[in-house]
């Protein structure tokens, strides 16, 4: 059984809030800021979250129902 850590946070299921990412575009992301290190860019700001937050209940119930 999973248990969940933190289940009073002001929300409709009671979880935090996180912006989940696939773990290869976040290797993709590394792939393109090595990319700018080698061209001589030396410093660089890149999001890489989604912009969506997803509950970790609701992340829980998506990654069960697959």
């Amino acid at each position: 059984m999973l248990q969940i850590f933190g289940t009073d946070y002001d929300t409709a299921d009671g979880t935090c809030i996180r912006d989940y990412i696939h773990v290869l575009d976040l290797a993709q992301a590394h792939m393109v800021a090595l990319d700018t290190l080698e061209s001589g860019d030396p410093f660089r700001v890149y999001n890489v979250g989604t912009g969506k937050g997803t509950s970790v209940q609701e992340m829980i119930d998506i990654v069960q129902n697959t």
